[in-house]
């Protein structure tokens, strides 16, 4: 069960692969909805790809990217509590 789901996440990511600026402009859209399940939502996304930055040894661009979110949404502490969580935490 758990190289299945590995399995599909690792196609998953696949499939992400080429889309990472879109993603990135839809966690910017999704923060300034300034909603819960917005933030959810974004931060589901930040956390693949940050999955999918350490699959192409791109941490130091997610990282840059992460620390551009928090100055930009340094107000709203909902939003960056979630982006903490998925942006630090391997796997999470």
């Amino acid at each position: 069960e758990e190289r299945e789901r590995a399995a599909a996440h690792a196609a998953y990511l696949d499939s992400l692969v080429g889309r990472e600026s879109e993603l990135w402009r839809g966690v910017e859209a999704l923060a300034e909805a300034k909603r819960p399940k917005e933030y959810d939502h974004a931060a589901r996304l930040v956390r693949d790809l940050r999955d999918l930055s350490v699959r192409q040894d791109s941490l130091a661009d997610f990282d840059r990217r992460v620390d551009a979110l928090r100055r930009r949404h340094a107000k709203q502490p909902a939003f960056l509590g979630r982006l903490e969580h998925v942006a630090s935490t391997p796997g999470g």
